[in-house]
């Protein structure tokens, strides 16, 4: 009896440490996921799609910095625009707005093909990169899809992933002190978990 009774303890004790310690690991998520790398000069700058809202601005504000020559855009497909509900191409909404800004029509370039994905627009880079031997890229995306942007990356440029740099940009309302409290954050890291691991096993 007094064998299960200890049993028991141990069990409850081992239980309660291990919700601890999953919890301690759930509100690192954002860090963890988070691999950006300080902005730096780099010859061009790829802000990815599906965040028009930020990731244009936040490559315009490189560009402004004199840290960037190029600002590329991938052309997307028409039926992006359709599924996100925008009324125009995004490629034209992120020109649209670069001109905006005062970005020169010369320095705004397409990358070589239409994009309709993540990997879509990692297999164009691939081809500049090799039109553009020497030449290094900052791509812009939110920081909690840095971490699989990055791996998605690194397998489809291989040699060619040394020459880019991640520049991560922080969700609007964002704070890392009590993220976990807004249901669309703890929604949006969970899943983001999920995209990492289903791509780190069929790549």
């Amino acid at each position: 009896m007094k064998g299960l009774f200890r049993w028991g303890i141990r069990f409850t004790l081992g239980f309660f440490l291990l919700v601890i310690g999953l919890t301690a690991a759930f509100l690192q998520t954002p860090r963890w996921l988070n691999v950006s790398e300080p902005v730096q000069k780099v010859s061009a700058v790829l802000a990815l799609g599906g965040g028009a809202e930020q990731r244009p601005f936040a490559a315009a504000a490189i560009h402004k910095k004199g840290l960037t020559g190029i600002l590329l855009v991938p052309q997307t497909k028409d039926k992006t625009a359709q599924l996100e509900g925008l009324g125009e191409n995004e490629a034209v909404r992120y020109r649209r707005i670069w001109k905006s800004l005062g970005v020169p029509d010369t320095n705004i370039e397409a990358l070589p093909g239409s994009a309709d994905s993540t990997r879509d627009e990692a297999r164009l880079l691939k081809t500049w990169l090799g039109e553009h031997p020497g030449d290094t890229v900052g791509i812009i995306t939110h920081t909690s899809h840095t971490r699989r942007t990055r791996l998605l990356f690194t397998r489809i440029l291989g040699p060619d992933a040394e020459r880019v740099h991640f520049f991560g940009i922080e969700s609007d309302g964002f704070r890392e002190d009590g993220w976990w409290k807004v249901p669309d954050f703890a929604q949006m890291y969970f899943f983001e978990c999920l995209k990492l691991m289903t791509q780190a096993i069929t790549g």
